[in-house]
């Protein structure tokens, strides 16, 4: 049970000791934190951090460019973080979390079932783990045993009516609006990092 955990330690620690990045503990800027703000997939010539975001109804297959840069950045992360085939969920909320904060144990989410994700996440610095549903946060929800589902949140209206974005097994992207007696009954478990 704990085993997954120290290896994400383990893992980090190493990126920490050998990456040529200069470490600087100050606080991101929002806009290098948001990774849902349209940018194009291009070489950033000022230095700045460049984000891929998803456009609804757009089917990510292994040769889309966004794919190519999302798994680039995944592979420079850790090569097991990436797969084969469409874009998976899993790289896609990997790759989420890691712009949003460099410190997720990516190997144990990796280890992680989709659906359960937040316990992973639970304890680490900086994660808030709850069932009122934050904009730019995880959301995971069970249909069934066999069926366990994740997006993340793109808006939430003051009404509590929540667009999510979802990437389904195909690599097709959706947004799917929930008003709050819909998501109520999904049960679903909101983690913001």
């Amino acid at each position: 049970m704990w085993w997954p955990s120290f290896v994400a330690v383990l893992q980090d620690l190493w990126q920490f000791l050998v990456s040529p990045h200069n470490h600087s503990y100050e606080a991101a800027e929002p806009e290098e934190r948001a990774p849902f703000r349209k940018s194009v997939p291009s070489e950033a010539s000022s230095g700045s951090r460049v984000t891929h975001v998803l456009s609804a109804r757009v089917r990510y297959v292994a040769t889309h460019p966004t794919t190519v840069a999302i798994r680039s950045y995944l592979q420079s992360y850790d090569p097991h973080l990436v797969r084969r085939g469409p874009l998976t969920t899993h790289e896609w909320l990997t790759y989420v979390l890691l712009l949003q904060k460099a410190s997720v144990p990516a190997l144990a989410l990796y280890l992680t079932p989709i659906g359960s994700w937040h316990t992973t996440l639970k304890g680490q610095p900086g994660s808030v783990i709850g069932i009122v549903p934050r904009t730019h946060a995880l959301v995971e929800w069970t249909e069934s045993p066999q069926m366990q589902k994740a997006g993340l949140v793109l808006f939430v209206t003051p009404a509590e009516v929540m667009t999510i974005g979802q990437l389904q097994s195909d690599g097709l992207y959706v947004h799917t609006t929930y008003d709050r007696e819909q998501w109520l009954e999904l049960r679903p478990v909101f983690t913001t990092v």
